[in-house]
């Protein structure tokens, strides 16, 4: 390539310096070679300008009005930046400060359109001992906080709609719109697939009322101007909060692991609402189980009261159930297959261990009336209400002639034991 030499003093055409310019790769000197540009442009100025609003430049794919190929073989530490931008800011109040990328399409556009791509690739024999990304953002903040705060955030994400939206219903199968749109592509996609992560965070520190809650189970995100809690599950396939092995820690202050607040101005007396269902299908014969189980377990000498499942149903001044009311329902359904085995809508069960006492009054069953309206109960109250039986001979409820009876099971009233008289004999 042959060099253009000249020195620009006094007495230098205008002429002379736009032909100089106005060379080219078809131009016998091959074009100009630059070796460094500096500007010292006029305090408000614009220092390049390529076209206007009015008359852009127009170019065809493929070929970049832009074009920059460098090449770094440093090993040192040392970031290697081809291009560098920093831009400070000294007026107060002053905002952007950004490096813009504008694309705007008023045509049907094809499968990829973007305003800024990223692209980082790796070679046969490329790779990374520390931390590779296509794209890097990092705010540093002041060690001092001297401002009157602000919003303040890595990345912000922004979709405008426009006066008619182009996303149609229908989900994913139309037209559709999100903040983030990750792909998994490649010949070595399923590997992505087998060990990748879509997400991973570091720096976090878990403890009550941090980012990352005290047993790593949720993550604190604000939705619009309210505080919401994303659930880290620790099982695979489902929703789990904690492990046997290291369970979720909870500091009783009001707030539970698992709450669900519902309401339902639903008039349907047909279908019954079901803020939450548990529903389990069995397919391999020989299985046992199948129910919703809830454990609760201790060592130590608790309170006035402790349950593992509670059923409660509060009616208030004006509520009440046309039909049959009821804090649990037990229902079972029968077919033609329970030709056998034993059946019970409700199992009753309790576990005396090698060592285990009855303490001060142990049953299968414990009923009370609480209340301050409970002699109502006593004066119009039944202990239960058994429907569906007919008195008959050899049937479930019959008419007993037999003599006095033989044997009595023990119950308890108040503090008073009573004795339920039963004959080994049928009627």
């Amino acid at each position: 390539m042959n060099t253009i030499k000249k020195h620009i003093g006094e007495g230098f055409g205008r002429g002379e310096l736009y032909a100089a310019l106005a060379y080219d790769s078809t131009d016998q000197f091959g074009g100009m070679c630059i070796k460094q540009v500096r500007f010292n442009p006029t305090s408000g100025a614009t220092v390049i300008i390529i076209g206007d609003s009015s008359t852009a430049l127009s170019y065809t794919a493929g070929t970049p009005l832009f074009s920059m190929y460098a090449t770094n073989a440093g090993t040192r530490s040392t970031n290697a930046e081809p291009f560098y931008v920093k831009s400070t800011l000294t007026g107060p109040g002053g905002y952007g400060g950004r490096s813009r990328f504008h694309t705007y399409s008023n045509v049907a556009s094809g499968s990829n359109v973007m305003a800024l791509k990223s692209h980082m690739e790796f070679g046969d024999s490329g790779t990374n001992s520390g931390l590779a990304a296509a794209f890097c953002a990092e705010l540093v903040m002041p060690n001092a906080n001297t401002g009157s705060g602000g919003v303040y955030c890595v990345l912000e994400l922004e979709y405008v709609a426009g006066g008619s939206s182009l996303v149609t219903a229908g989900g994913l199968t139309g037209n559709h719109a999100s903040f983030i749109r990750a792909t998994n592509s490649g010949d070595a996609d399923g590997d992505f697939d087998d060990n990748g992560f879509y997400a991973v965070v570091s720096g976090l520190t878990a403890g009550a009322d941090h980012l990352l809650s005290l047993t790593s189970q949720t993550l604190r995100c604000g939705i619009g101007t309210s505080t919401r809690y994303m659930v880290l599950s620790q099982t695979q396939d489902g929703l789990g909060l904690g492990t046997s092995g290291t369970p979720q820690v909870v500091t009783y202050n009001g707030t539970k692991p698992l709450s669900v607040y519902t309401t339902c101005a639903s008039t349907n007396g047909s279908t019954s609402y079901e803020p939450v269902t548990f529903h389990n299908t069995l397919t391999g014969a020989g299985q046992v189980g199948g129910r919703t189980l809830c454990y609760m377990t201790t060592n130590v000498a608790l309170g006035g009261w402790s349950n593992a499942l509670k059923a409660q149903v509060v009616y208030g001044a004006s509520g009440r159930t046309a039909g049959l009311g009821s804090a649990l329902c037990v229902e079972m359904t029968m077919s033609a297959g329970t030709s056998s085995g034993t059946y019970a809508p409700l199992e009753i069960e309790l576990n005396m261990g090698a060592s285990g006492v009855t303490g001060t009054a142990t049953s299968l069953m414990y009923l009370s009336i609480n209340d301050a309206a409970a002699t109502t109960f006593d004066t119009s109250g039944y202990l239960f209400n058994l429907q569906g039986l007919t008195a008959a001979s050899g049937k479930c409820f019959q008419v007993n002639t037999a003599a006095a009876a033989t044997h009595a099971l023990r119950i308890i009233i108040g503090s008073t034991p009573y004795y339920i008289m039963l004959t080994d004999t049928g009627a």
